[in-house]
């Protein structure tokens, strides 16, 4: 994985930054933090889902139409709370998941007939049901 990584990064510098170059890197790094968050490495898996994050934050920032990077940004949210949530930080991991599914319901709702954009926001929910404890914590 470190080297597909590495790939990635070459080519993202090398190119021209568009969206599905800055993709595959962001692909990349969530790969790699899950990865991480299974071997327990919960600091690389924060750092990785991090990465990811701002690649997609940029990715939105140059294109707000750009249903795809809003699912990663997304998705990226939804992962960052898995890691506050096995930390222990329930508050982090609560704000993460409502980040998560806000801009997941602006994706289906600007999106009606996406299957990709219905599918993130159905990953949103399902990760606020299987965590469904960080929400009534409160």
């Amino acid at each position: 994985m470190q080297q597909s990584l590495e790939i990635a990064k070459k080519h993202a510098a090398a190119a021209a930054p568009d969206s599905q170059t800055q993709r595959s890197l962001c692909v990349c790094y969530n790969k790699l933090g899950n990865l991480s968050f299974r071997a327990r490495d919960l600091q690389a898996a924060r750092e990785a889902y991090q990465q990811c994050l701002e690649i997609a934050q940029s990715r939105v920032s140059a294109d707000p139409a750009d249903g795809p990077a809003r699912g990663d940004l997304s998705l990226a949210q939804y992962k960052l709370g898995d890691v506050s949530l096995e930390e222990g930080d329930v508050p982090a991991a609560k704000e993460a998941y409502r980040r998560s599914v806000e801009i997941a319901k602006e994706l289906a709702v600007n999106a009606p007939t996406d299957a990709h954009s219905q599918r993130t926001l159905s990953t949103a929910y399902d990760s606020m049901t299987r965590n469904s404890s960080v929400y009534f914590s409160y």
